[in-house]
């Protein structure tokens, strides 16, 4: 993702919950603060109250979180859009209460239908890989979880999935390859091997 203010691309941080957070290290301050991955909207939060009008200027959405002392900027979404992204939020919701009954097919079903409306919605293709993955399909798992990151490539978790599946799959290398990008990413659990 771009950075809203300077136009650079976003880079994770070192440490930290990569997926989450992420700062832009080439723009007009070192690092002029954060990127949040909200659901349905990427948000940007920054202590900076320039950076918060002059993105105000161009059309964003500003306001101001007195208990956390911090603007929060978002995108400005026409109706449409907005309905989009709540129906997608809120089949992804209807997938997970299945899920957490147990019934795991109909979460997939739901999930599945979710990705085929909503091609972006990066949570439905990741529970999907993770479901798969449950029922031993890795193929269709891997399918999934690469998806997922094509959406968000600094997930570092979706990366150990991926590499948890290749691995279930006996392609070791790819696994290496997936488990070694997910720890670059900050994601401490270690491979099972």
């Amino acid at each position: 993702m771009k950075c809203p203010y300077c136009g650079k691309q976003m880079k994770a941080p070192r440490k930290g919950m990569e997926r989450v957070m992420q700062h832009c290290d080439g723009g007009l301050l070192k690092k002029h603060d954060r990127i949040v991955y909200g659901v349905p909207h990427n948000i940007f939060l920054t202590l900076n109250k320039n950076i918060a009008q002059e993105l105000g200027n161009r059309g964003y959405n500003v306001r101001f979180d007195s208990e956390q002392n911090e603007y929060e900027i978002t995108e400005k979404v026409t109706g449409e859009v907005s309905e989009m992204a709540q129906e997608a939020q809120d089949n992804f919701d209807l997938g997970w209460a299945a899920w957490s009954t147990g019934d795991r097919e109909k979460a997939i079903e739901i999930w599945k239908e979710n990705v085929d409306k909503f091609p972006n919605h990066r949570d439905s293709w990741y529970n999907l890989g993770l479901a798969y993955g449950r029922k031993k399909e890795f193929k269709q798992g891997i399918h999934c979880l690469k998806r997922a990151l094509e959406i968000d490539t600094t997930d570092g978790q979706a990366w150990w999935y991926l590499g948890f599946n290749y691995n279930l799959m006996g392609e070791k290398e790819k696994s290496k390859q997936a488990f070694k990008k997910a720890k670059k990413l900050g994601w401490k659990q270690p491979p099972p091997f």
